[in-house]
């Protein structure tokens, strides 16, 4: 991924890059992209740099999706200004300018199978932002159920070499380790932080030191199967899955040849949430939906009128209006409602009629 001239430099480890890499394995990287799918647990000397919020042996060649996005975008620039002011309250009036977004999104672990329901997933996201002088991570971790892939040595995505969050200037000496990382404790790192907010971790990274908030709160607690809500805005983009095999590719696993850019629809997404769909379910329903809505126009209104209006609506033994015709302004918009869907699942509750 190159960043565009009209961007300033991102300043990392006290080195200006151009170009950055989106890295299956759970990492950007500058210089060149990462091969290497079992993290490594002391400093590396190697051809590129990485910003690892979760280095691990991730799978998408048949499930899961990274969506990822530079952008200028006020909103979000704004958001990451108020978890930076949060960490780093002597910096308040810091003016952002420039974000890159990358959210791993049900990712499993090596090797994947068909049997999707069954397959333990993380959720994870991590957010670049720079004012062209100062450059911040911030690192969001919604859902965390595994943490080694096989050839890294794990048996049903534990043991092994776990995954590393954290950062590495790839010169052999300049690594910052999150607590936790590369033991079985980087599991818990959902619920874990250093800024006050479970699940998010701010850092500065421009200098030659990684810098994170003066006062580090960690909280610990019984990790589980139901992922907790956590805020995640913003991601956006193709997943990288295009051509492989999947319900959305042709039998060769070349993508459809369609085009959603045009879409003119109005499109009502009636969900089941009840107990027989699950959680898990739930989840894998948000992921397919997310690649089957890639690149749709959602919006109210658009050029030559031509834009698609979506609804959501999710039901068991009552109905519930998530979000009617009016409410979804963007494609990010719903997207994080389908990121976090299993939200609305009802664990108790058998019966589905959307006809009461």
């Amino acid at each position: 991924m190159v960043i565009p001239n009209k961007f300033e430099n991102f300043a990392y480890f006290g080195t200006n890059y151009s170009t950055l890499w989106v890295n299956t394995n759970g990492a950007f990287s500058f210089r060149t992209a990462i091969s290497t799918f079992t993290p490594s647990c002391s400093p590396l000397n190697v051809t590129y740099s990485m910003v690892a919020p979760y280095w691990a042996d991730v799978d998408i060649s048949m499930t899961g999706h990274i969506y990822y996005r530079q952008t200028q975008n006020s909103t979000i620039l704004a958001k990451a200004k108020d978890e930076i002011n949060n960490a780093f309250p002597h910096l308040p009036n810091i003016n952002l300018t420039w974000a890159f977004i990358a959210t791993w999104y049900n990712v499993t672990y090596y090797p994947d199978n068909s049997d999707y329901y069954y397959r333990k997933r993380d959720i994870f996201q991590a957010t670049l932002v720079s004012n062209g002088a100062q450059s911040f991570a911030i690192f969001y971790y919604n859902q965390i159920l595994w943490t080694t892939g096989d050839t890294s040595g794990g048996n049903n995505g534990l043991g092994g070499t776990p995954a590393f969050a954290g950062f590495d200037a790839g010169d052999g000496q300049d690594r910052y380790t999150i607590p936790g990382s590369c033991t079985a404790d980087i599991i818990n790192i959902a619920n874990e932080t250093n800024c006050g907010k479970p699940g998010v971790f701010v850092f500065r990274i421009d200098n030659s030191t990684i810098i994170q908030p003066s006062t580090t709160t960690t909280t610990t607690t019984q990790i589980n199967s139901t992922p907790r809500p956590t805020t995640i805005y913003a991601p956006s983009a193709p997943p990288t899955t295009r051509g492989s095999t999947s319900t959305l590719s042709n039998s060769d696993g070349t993508p459809c040849n369609c085009d959603n850019s045009g879409l003119w629809l109005d499109l009502i997404l009636v969900i089941d949430r009840s107990a027989g769909v699950g959680s898990d379910g739930l989840s894998a329903i948000g992921g397919q939906l997310l690649a089957i809505l890639d690149n749709v126009p959602v919006a109210q209104s658009g050029q030559g009128d031509f834009y698609t209006r979506v609804g959501l609506v999710v039901y068991s033994s009552d109905v519930q209006v998530v979000s009617d015709l009016t409410h979804y302004q963007s494609f990010d918009d719903l997207m994080m409602d389908l990121i976090n869907l299993n939200q609305y699942h009802k664990a108790n509750d058998r019966i589905a009629d959307i006809g009461k």
